[in-house]
């Protein structure tokens, strides 16, 4: 299954950003200066089983045709991140839709360690 969070109000999602976790998931809109109504913040649960395979796929062929849309892949900052990271490479190039890898930009494993980090450094 796929965990969704899109705070804004916009038909259709031309932002796609994928995480392991609904908490980095989380982590990542609550860090994220791009974001747009049309960002949508998904979490795989921590795995890519067919059914969360083909919900992906269906962002990305409702994204196809919008200008400018992107998959924004931000897993975990590890080996099974990068694995994750390949598999939805290779979704978004099946789609034709374009798409970017973030990490988090203190190095940490995760966005929810990074957001973490940074709360702790501002008490």
């Amino acid at each position: 299954s796929l965990f969704r969070f899109q705070p804004g109000s916009a038909a259709q999602v031309r932002r796609l950003v994928v995480c392991e976790a609904a908490i980095d998931a989380l982590s990542f809109a609550a860090l994220d200066r791009v974001r747009t109504p049309d960002t949508m913040y998904c979490s795989t649960g921590g795995a890519m089983g067919p059914e969360t395979k083909a919900a992906i796929r269906a962002h990305l062929a409702d994204m196809r045709q919008i200008a400018d849309a992107v998959l924004i892949v931000a897993t975990d900052d590890d080996d099974a991140g990068d694995g994750f990271a390949d598999t939805l490479y290779g979704l978004a190039e099946e789609a034709g839709v374009e798409f970017a890898r973030r990490l988090p930009p203190d190095r940490s494993k995760d966005f929810n360690s990074t957001l973490k980090n940074m709360a702790a450094a501002a008490a």
